[in-house]
């Protein structure tokens, strides 16, 4: 539907704090695993430090200012309804409190359905030694056209 995808649209760097990790935690309702929020505890878990929860890459890209990528890429209003759909981890490696993260986002796939327009993105994260360490996609479903009617890349 639109010609060079993937399109890298955003690169950032993330520092994994432990307080992102320990107030993730809380509002996940992961407050009773107590080696999210005490590196003696996840030491005792034979954890070089504090892990990130499960769906933590999400605090990276939402800090990062993925929720305006479309808005942005797509010179969308600010008005414009973005429906979070789905979105999904793979993790290569672990990742724990202290880490340097670096994201590349791709907006990888562009359907065109009637006056609908669903996104997908990928978000690829390295540890600050390179080793692939996270990825993230996720899908973005619009009702609004202005995106079909913005974006060069359509045919």
């Amino acid at each position: 539907m639109i010609d060079n995808l993937p399109k890298k649209i955003k690169v950032f760097n993330f520092e994994v704090k432990r307080s992102k990790i320990a107030e993730f935690a809380i509002a996940t309702h992961s407050h009773e695993i107590k080696y999210f929020f005490n590196k003696d505890v996840a030491n005792n878990f034979q954890l070089q430090d504090i892990p990130i929860p499960l769906t933590f890459g999400t605090v990276a890209e939402l800090y990062n200012g993925i929720g305006n990528i479309l808005i942005d890429v797509f010179n969308l209003s600010r008005n414009t309804a973005l429906i979070h759909v789905g979105h999904s981890f793979v993790y290569h490696k672990p990742v724990y409190a202290n880490d340097i993260l670096k994201g590349v986002t791709h907006l990888t796939d562009i359907t065109l359905k009637k006056k609908r327009t669903i996104f997908k993105m990928k978000t690829t994260f390295w540890n600050q030694y390179n080793i692939l360490v996270l990825e993230s996609r996720w899908v973005i479903l619009t009702n609004n056209t202005t995106a079909q009617k913005n974006n060069i890349g359509f045919k």
